[in-house]
Parts: structure tokens; sequence; C-alpha cells
């Protein structure tokens, strides 16, 4: 049963950190009947789920099959930022009234794939608004301007003279303590577009805060994701190009 899990898991996954660590929440659940936690982030940034969500949602429907409690964090804070990933320019700063909606949006249309019962939904300003400026300055100290600079996507903005805003160096910081305050045992990602993303960073980040706190993150498990359309720059889910989960059969979809 253990192996039959573990090959569900891998099947479409780009990279997995610490196999072994995920056959033991495995066994723990199939021998003794305890259950582990998964967690995956959406910022609210659109008006819909699009397929590049699906995908990690689906593979959190596996986990919950194989014995987990999903922790969906509704990144109703990060999204005021924006994840700088794959970007070539800051992103516009969003409503509060549209990110509720969005945000609203968002849970319903999840459940249409995961478990109810086997998800808790999570929006990260419950714990960011608690931080305060204090806490947040505080967690700045924890990464360097030189290490952010290594993301592809910020050397190459740097290289070319474009601005970079202090808050998307916050980005990838808040993102990892999503981790670190839910304690999860596992961490879900996409790699997007094919370079090196905020997930990779966060991932480190969350791992690295969690050492300094208490807390670790214990393994991340990204998966390769289809994020709508790609043309001649990367575009994100947050950008209006690409496929909604709601769409019904009859849309057609083109370019």
């Amino acid at each position: 049963m253990i192996e039959n899990a573990i090959k569900e898991i891998q099947r479409g996954a780009a990279e997995i950190i610490d196999l072994e660590y995920i056959k033991k929440l495995l066994k723990g659940y199939y021998e003794e009947g305890k259950s582990y936690t998964v967690k995956v982030g959406f910022d609210p940034t659109g008006a819909d789920l699009h397929l590049g969500h699906t995908v990690l949602l689906q593979k959190l429907k596996t986990f919950q099959e194989h014995g987990a409690i999903v922790q969906l964090i509704i990144g109703d804070f990060t999204a005021t930022i924006g994840d700088p990933t794959g970007k070539s320019e800051t992103r516009k700063v969003m409503s509060s009234d549209v990110i509720a909606a969005n945000a609203k949006t968002y849970q319903e249309q999840a459940f249409l794939i995961l478990d109810r019962s086997k998800t808790e939904i999570y929006y990260n300003s419950k714990w960011f608004d608690k931080l305060g400026a204090a806490g947040i300055v505080g967690l700045s100290t924890l990464f360097s301007v030189a290490r952010m600079l290594e993301r592809d996507d910020f050397e190459k903005r740097y290289k070319s003279n474009q601005s970079i805003s202090i808050s998307e160096f916050l980005y990838p910081l808040l993102q990892g303590y999503d981790s670190v305050e839910l304690k999860s045992d596992i961490e879900l990602g996409g790699t997007d577009v094919g370079v090196i993303v905020g997930v990779l960073v966060a991932v480190a980040v969350g791992l690295g805060v969690g050492v300094k706190v208490g807390v670790a993150v214990a393994v991340a498990v990204l998966v390769a994701v289809f994020v709508g359309v790609l043309v001649a720059v990367a575009v994100g889910k947050s950008v209006e190009v690409g496929v909604a989960v709601a769409v019904g059969a009859s849309v057609e979809v083109g370019v």
C-alpha cells in the first residue's frame, strides 16, 4: 500500500526533497492511523483558479487519499505584494475588496477537487497582521539582498536596471513563514515556468526560518505546473491569460 502511494505521489513530481520522510509519514498513517499535513498556498490575484492550480490540487487530492490533511492557505496578505516569480516588473497593487472577492472564489473552486472534510483553510493575514511591522523587519534579517539577487528573475531585472521593490524581496520570506506558522509536515509547490522560482526560495527560506524559531518544515514536493499560455514573456496565473477552472465544457479556448 505504501509503495503504491509513493508511486502516485511521485507521478508528475519534478522534485521531491526527502522522500524517506514521506515514506515515514505514510507508514505512520497506514500502520498507526496517524494523519499528517500538506501545505500549499494560493494568492488570490485572479478571479478564478486556473489549470496551473489544478495540477497542485490534484496532487493534494492524492495526498488526502493517503492520510493527509491539506492546509490550504489563501494568501490574502501576500496577494497585496504579488508573487514576483517570472515577472519583469513590479506587480500592480490590488485593492482589499478585489482580493477578498477572489479569495472567496478560490475557496469555493478548490473544493471541486479537494475533500472538504480533510481540508483546513487559512488566510495568511491572520498571522501577518499579528506579526506586525517589527516582526516582518525581524524576519527580513534572516536573508540577504545578495541571496535574493541570485534568483533568476531578480538578477535579470537588476542587470537591466529595472525596478525591484523592497516588498518583492519580502514575498518569498513571507511565503516561507506560512509553513513555519502552520508547522506543516510537507510543502507542496510548483516549478511554474521552468526557472528557479519563488517556491524553491520559499522552501529554503522556510527551512532557514524554521531552524531559528525551532520549527522545521520537513519535506517539499515540487510539481511542474501549466500556468496558462506561454508567449514572448512568461505568463503567470494572475495575468489575464489562461484557462479558468470554472469554465464550462462548451467554452472554446485558444490563442
